[in-house]
């Protein structure tokens, strides 16, 4: 298997784990699944709005047809809660053109129609407001940052029920080691543990609090 799919393995809390273990946060704050059951891994596709400015119509964030199968698109909406940047038209036609899932600063609506279909979406919360006449796109493929995470495009996202991170594609390989490294010493521990060895002992022994020893 290559990285991309042995990502698919694991979750977002042993990801995270990996990064901290290389100084890295990664983490998408705030942002969370509609359906726990959703999981998305695959390159970032990002778009970036910005407020319409007064007397401005503003225009429509025709990009859809850019994006790559296989890819996540990332929307960066400044964290709004006023209005939205995704409904069911653009995941149905993600679904068809097999987008592995959006993630977006901001919100989402049609949340229903969303969750019958089985699109992934990865939101700050809901709101059924429109975004027409309220937001724009101001560029596509342009580096966004959300929370205190830059994303690049190509940058690789994963989300599960904990949330979304995200990984720089230039150390997908080292992180997918180390996630691979710290799967098996939990395993060890938890194995231990159930066979009677106290769990401060166990963590000790495999040097578990140290993330750097993992490297």
């Amino acid at each position: 298997m290559n990285s991309l799919e042995l990502l698919r393995e694991f979750s977002t809390p042993l990801i995270s784990d990996a990064l901290d273990s290389l100084g890295i946060n990664g983490g998408l704050e705030g942002i969370r699944p509609i359906d726990i059951n959703s999981k998305i891994v695959g390159p970032a596709f990002t778009v970036q709005f910005a407020p319409v400015k007064e007397n401005q119509q503003g225009n429509a964030a025709d990009y859809l047809e850019e994006v790559p199968p296989g890819s996540v698109i990332v929307l960066e909406n400044q964290g709004r809660t006023d209005c939205t940047v995704w409904g069911d038209i653009l995941s149905k036609l993600s679904l068809n053109k097999k987008i592995n899932g959006t993630v977006i600063n901001g919100m989402g609506r049609d949340i229903a129609e969303i969750l019958s279909i089985g699109y992934p979406l990865f939101v700050k919360g809901t709101y059924m407001k429109s975004g027409k006449g309220r937001t724009q796109m101001q560029s596509t493929q342009a580096s966004v940052v959300i929370g205190s995470t830059e994303i690049n495009p190509g940058d690789i996202l994963v989300g599960d029920a904990s949330g979304v991170i995200s990984i720089k594609k230039e150390i997908l390989n080292e992180v997918v080691s180390l996630c691979q490294k710290i799967d098996e010493m939990e395993k060890i521990i938890l194995q231990e543990c159930l066979a009677g060895m106290p769990l401060s002992k166990s963590r000790k022994k495999h040097n578990y609090n140290q993330y750097s020893i993992i490297k």
